[in-house]
């Protein structure tokens, strides 16, 4: 530490302390004596000094400079009256006296401030900073002074001439003090007086009874001098007072006392208060909180900023004054609405945008007073239609045709949302008859917010159509979900290529019984010939559910998507086999080399040029009768890291391709140097020197999927995963000794609840202890327990023809099974 930096660190805090408020003071100065101690006990003496000398000149310099015309023309005074200046002079003054009370400054020092203001005293604003410095210097300055209650005397009566002088009017901001307000002043100056006169009396008699010659202890003035290594005070009270004299807390006591919470300064408080709020955050997944699942339950926001404001006054304030906790909307239950009216107020005065969920039920599903439905839509919208141009999040689901008119008539007429950044619109109820599908449907569809979303990212269509040719906003999208759709109401093929091809951001596209529609005989809607494909490098995740097997391979071999990461499926009921055929590279249906030092060339392949690239598999169910075409394609994945599948909708096989052993020939670089006994069986000619090497064939053995580190997995009985778990582990032990990596799986994830315990009786023992390989090593198991009803729960927990007793159903396998008593031995 240079003097130089030494300078500049006491003028930051002088700067600090100026602009704290009385909240922040506390800390900042404990703050800057445990540093001054640091300085003194780790570095060196001359260091500690030099900062303190530096902070005293700081601070009292700035103080005259500020308080003082005489010496400075740009000084407090009628010409110079700036209201953050004055603040902080008086917050200044506050520090000084603060800091005196540490035993920082010395008598003299604050004599010569009573001295500036005094004599420059013209305002009320002078006025309170002298209170100020009263208030704060405490009782060591005027124990310390040789005529203690002389002094004090007079300077109650300086104090009261200058209130009297100043008669309330003379005020530098304007801001005339009433009789009252004066009053209270002095009078509490006042009452400090008497206290401390009561005590020097109290301490003048206590010396003469106890016959004590020696003066009263004086409070330290240096911080060399305190009784105690580090005179620290509490952060949010002044010691207790005792009749002689005030003792400061030593360092010890200080160290062992509880911190308060409400230390802690505002703005630290504040962030604590704003990441409480988004602990919850239901954005982590994906920008849309409604799923196409009649069953699926949003998220529900987070109640912390509720529980915050209820705790204490003080965080009630900080909760209520930090506007961005209450920007999240949303609407399930009547009182919903209410909460967000009181929302709204606690947020308009700052330019946060709103997060707005709505959630209706169907007129039959309506329990009045509990969950939302025609009567309080309207209510709903004419509480946040007036802040549309702040909506950043909007997502509504209705489930009724009439909520359905009110969500049409309001969208209609909102007006313009230029901030809104994510979409989803949701109708989805059941038709009892035709009659109510035509009427559902046959209206044509409105334009919403006057056609103006010029920062729409994210939209989520399910079960809503909207006018498709009127509708400009539908690009530079970067999550794309449609669900849902009648053949009648899709976009034609000409608007679903111009929202791909004018999207050149898209990450995310999602189709659920959707996309574009079909011609059906319709010569305006025939699609174009396949040639004509539509490539969007910045696809990563791609989700298809229940499509048809046709449809789905004239719809793919329209699209390349080379930059394909994240792959679901959700197939079921129908042979899939042809589309997954065209999916899979015939480059990979052979196993392939893996080895980093061999490259390959990747020819262009639709839609994935880059397959075997992908890193994320979930298969919520895929039907392939075809199991070579399977298992070519699960072959193919050489890059999986992820692999989410539910056994109960896949085929049984698939479990056979997971347990499988590819043959694969790496081939070691040109550049490797041989060793001598490997060179001499690669070439039986006299050996060439060690600096050439000679390329060598090697072939091994791996599992499918060499590079999985994560497996999600449902509908597997407990024996079955063991196996599995089994086979994987004594290939991750090949890895040292292999060219070919395969690390292993390291998170291993299956479904259970408690709900479902003694259906399989060793999934439950691999739940609860883990799986224990041969040589020791345990593996834990991680539990989920998904999105599905409790009944489709159980029928997933019995698969595979057993109950996991390892008994009947369980197809042998060429893996060792230590276990023939289940309930006594699982090291296998």
């Amino acid at each position: 530490w240079e003097p130089e930096q030494l300078a500049e660190l006491a003028q930051e805090f002088c700067w600090r302390f100026a602009e704290a408020t009385e909240e922040d003071i506390e800390a900042i100065l404990v703050f800057m004596l445990r540093l001054y101690w640091q300085f003194k006990r780790m570095r060196s003496e001359e260091i500690a000094n030099t900062f303190e000398w530096h902070l005293k000149e700081a601070l009292l310099g700035t103080f005259i400079s500020v308080w003082d015309a005489n010496v400075n023309s740009e000084a407090i005074s009628y010409k110079c009256a700036n209201p953050t200046v004055i603040a902080s002079g008086i917050m200044l003054t506050t520090a000084i006296g603060q800091l005196f009370r540490r035993g920082f400054f010395d008598t003299n020092d604050i004599h010569s401030c009573w001295k500036t203001l005094i004599s420059n005293t013209v305002s009320v604003e002078h006025a309170d900073a002298v209170a100020a410095l009263f208030h704060h210097i405490g009782p060591g300055y005027w124990y310390q002074h040789p005529d203690r209650r002389g002094h004090l005397n007079e300077f109650q009566f300086v104090f009261g001439c200058i209130l009297q002088k100043l008669e309330g009017k003379m005020s530098l901001l304007n801001l005339p003090r009433t009789n009252d307000e004066l009053s209270i002043v002095m009078n509490t100056v006042a009452k400090q007086t008497i206290e401390l006169d009561d005590q020097m009396v109290m301490a003048t008699r206590a010396q003469r009874q106890t016959h004590m010659e020696r003066p009263l202890p004086p409070i330290p003035t240096h911080p060399e001098d305190p009784p105690h290594p580090f005179p620290l005070p509490t952060l949010l009270q002044d010691a207790p007072h005792s009749s002689t004299h005030p003792p400061e807390p030593s360092y010890d006591s200080l160290m062992h006392r509880r911190a308060n919470i409400n230390s802690l300064p505002v703005e630290l408080l504040t962030r604590i208060f704003v990441l409480g709020a988004g602990y919850d955050y239901p954005y982590a997944g994906s920008p849309f909180l409604l799923k196409p699942d009649q069953d699926y339950y949003a998220v529900p926001s987070s109640n912390f900023q509720i529980l915050a404001s209820h705790v204490s006054r003080v965080w009630r304030q900080v909760a209520l004054r930090t506007s961005s906790m209450w920007n999240m909307l949303h609407f399930r239950e009547p009182a919903h609405i209410m909460r967000a009216q009181a929302y709204l107020s606690r947020c308009l005065p700052s330019p946060h945008l709103f997060d707005i969920l709505v959630d209706t039920v169907a007129e039959s599903e309506h329990i009045p007073g509990v969950t939302l439905c025609r009567e309080e839509i309207h209510q709903i919208f004419n509480i946040i239609c007036p802040h549309v141009k702040r909506w950043r999040a909007f997502h509504l689901k209705v489930r009724d045709h009439e909520c359905k008119a009110a969500a049409r008539q309001h969208l209609n007429t909102c007006g313009p949302a230029p901030n809104l950044e994510t979409l989803q619109l949701y109708h989805f109820e059941d038709y009892g008859t035709s009659q109510d599908l035509y009427l559902a449907t046959y209206r044509p569809p409105v334009r919403v917010f006057n056609n103006n979303l010029p920062r729409l990212k994210n939209i989520s269509l399910v079960g809503v159509n909207l006018p498709w040719e009127q509708s400009p906003y539908l690009t530079h999208l970067h999550t794309l979900e449609l669900a849902l759709h009648p053949e009648k109401i899709r976009p034609s093929y000409e608007h679903w290529e111009n929202m791909l091809r004018n999207s050149p951001d898209l990450q995310t596209l999602s189709l659920h019984y959707s996309g574009p529609r079909v011609a059906n005989g319709d010569t305006k809607l025939v699609w174009p010939t396949n040639r004509d494909r539509i490539t969007i490098q910045s696809l990563e995740n791609l989700s298809l559910t229940d499509l048809d097997p046709d449809y789905l391979i004239q719809l793919m071999g329209r699209l390349v998507l080379p930059g394909l990461k994240r792959l679901s499926l959700d197939l079921p009921e129908q042979d899939f086999a042809p589309f997954i055929s065209l999916i899979t590279d015939a480059k990979y249906r052979a196993p392939q080399p893996l080895s980093p030092s061999l490259s390959t060339i990747c020819l262009p392949h639709l839609p994935f040029p880059s397959f075997s690239k992908i890193e994320t598999l979930v298969l919520t169910a895929l039907e392939v009768r075809n199991v070579d075409n399977l298992g070519n394609f699960m072959r193919g994945l050489n890059h999986l890291r992820t692999l989410e599948v539910n056994f109960a909708n896949v085929i049984v096989d698939f479990f056979d391709i997971l347990m499988e052993e590819v043959e694969v020939e790496v081939k070691e670089s040109a550049t490797t140097a041989l060793p001598s006994k490997l060179c001499s069986k690669a070439n039986p000619s006299p050996c060439p020197s060690r600096a050439t090497s000679v390329p060598l064939a090697i072939t091994e053995r791996i599992p499918v999927l060499p590079r999985l580190e994560t497996l999600k997995m449902s509908g597997l009985s407990g024996i079955r995963t063991r196996q599995l778990m089994h086979f994987r582990h004594i290939h991750s032990l090949k890895k040292r000794a292999t060219v070919t990596p395969v690390p292993g799986i390291s998170r291993w994830m299956v479904k259970w609840s408690v709900r479902w315990k003694g259906v399989d009786k060793v999934l439950d023992k691999l739940v609860e202890q883990g799986w224990v390989a041969e040589d020791g090593t345990r593996v834990h198991l991680e539990c989920f327990e998904g999105d599905g009803d409790e009944s489709e729960d159980d029928e997933d927990a019995e698969v595979d023809g057993d109950e996991g007793d390892g008994v009947e159903g369980e197809t042998a396998l060429s893996v060792p099974d230590d276990d023939d008593d289940e309930e006594e031995d699982d090291t296998g």
